[in-house]
């Protein structure tokens, strides 16, 4: 009897965290624990359909001090045929917050993933005078999962 109880119990607890996982996925994204190197910060990605998103992981002691922390969401767009589409994120430590700007790019080679586009300027009251006069490209290189 004691037996049966104990694979029961095994059971549920399989079945509630299996669905506990799915609601994670649904609400976050797949995160297929790859990790991404990015100007001396370690990031990761979600996908979640055509949905790709980039966040912080462990982000370096600048980007800290504008502001990123752990989880911190630095770019957030699509794909569609290979093409990624979406706004990244200036952080501004002095302001306390973020200021979108449009990227587009892609993966290359499933170790690559590059975006560019024009970063704003953030003036000293806070505000986005203008938008840069050539592209700011962002690199992202996967880290083996060895390291």
């Amino acid at each position: 009897m004691a037996s049966r109880i104990t694979v029961l119990c095994t059971a549920l607890c399989i079945g509630a965290l299996a669905a506990a996982t799915a609601a994670f996925a649904d609400a976050y994204g797949a995160y297929d624990g790859s990790r991404w190197s990015h100007n001396g910060s370690v990031m990761y990605l979600r996908i979640d359909g055509s949905s790709r998103r980039i966040y912080y992981l462990t982000p370096r002691a600048g980007m800290v001090a504008a502001g990123a922390r752990q989880d911190s969401l630095l770019f957030d767009g699509n794909e569609h045929s290979g093409q990624w589409t979406g706004s990244a994120y200036v952080f501004s430590g002095r302001c306390k917050q973020k200021y979108p700007y449009t990227v587009t790019g892609g993966m290359r080679d499933g170790t690559i993933i590059e975006l560019a586009g024009y970063a704003p300027h953030i003036t000293a009251d806070c505000t986005v005078d203008r938008y840069g006069t050539s592209n700011d490209v962002l690199i992202f290189t996967a880290i083996s999962s060895r390291e």
